[in-house]
């Protein structure tokens, strides 16, 4: 399923052949607090990590909220086209200062990345959420470059880029990585923002001047390689 969406960004795993494209957008880099995350959470990340070296093939094993039940908050904050996405499968990931995001899985079992700018001024004023950026890959194509997308809200809200790392990503080494960069802080809607979520994947979101400057970024992956998020050349 193609990237809905102006633009994309290129997600790629060093070391393997596979690459996913995705959307990206721009600013420069800083990162924010990420939400708390309980050891059976943490416990479960590491799990999966092992699991999809091992080639497991079902998404379920690669972002475990997927397997939880369907509550309130994994309603979607808008109407929007779906496509093949199975809508019983839709789980919300969370939501930061940028983004609203939730995880899903197509009829053909394959991953996608469900994404809304978060508009307005955070007053109760009502706002327009308009279309998500959407991106579905196969199960392989995730484990080793993750999901990304790029949205352009129809007003009110900055475009922005959100990703969705490889589930076997550690929080430690992107957050490291990410502080890393020049300028970065852990502020109030930072240039990067870092968001752990409640079966520990972990998602950034920026908006698309910040992704523009930064061009790349390279996280180490648990396995010695690495993990490149970067801008391509094609609009």
């Amino acid at each position: 399923m193609g990237l809905l969406g102006v633009g994309t960004i290129m997600i790629t795993g060093a070391g393997c052949a596979t690459q996913s494209e995705v959307p990206i957008a721009s600013s420069s880099a800083t990162v924010s607090g990420s939400t708390d995350v309980s050891p059976s959470a943490a416990a479960s990340s590491t799990q999966v990590a092992s699991e999809t070296q091992q080639g497991t093939e079902d998404p379920e094993d690669l972002y475990p909220v997927l397997k939880a039940a369907a509550g309130e908050n994994d309603k979607l904050p808008a109407e929007a086209d779906l496509d093949d996405i199975d809508p019983a499968s839709v789980r919300s990931l969370g939501s930061s200062a940028y983004a609203s995001q939730f995880v899903a899985v197509t009829k053909d079992k394959e991953v996608c990345l469900i994404a809304w700018a978060i508009p307005g001024s955070g007053d109760g004023t009502p706002v327009n959420y308009g279309s998500p950026g959407i991106e579905c890959e196969d199960v392989d194509d995730v484990v080793e470059d993750g999901l990304g997308v790029r949205v352009e809200p129809e007003k009110d809200a900055s475009d922005l880029v959100a990703f969705l790392l490889p589930p076997d990503m550690e929080e430690d080494q992107v957050r490291k990585t990410v502080l890393a960069i020049p300028g970065n802080h852990e502020d109030l809607r930072p240039p990067v923002e870092i968001n752990t979520n409640v079966d520990g994947s972990i998602t950034l979101a920026m908006d698309t001047a910040t992704a523009d400057e930064l061009g790349s970024i390279e996280i180490p992956r648990p396995d010695g390689t690495t993990l490149s998020l970067s801008e391509d050349s094609e609009s």
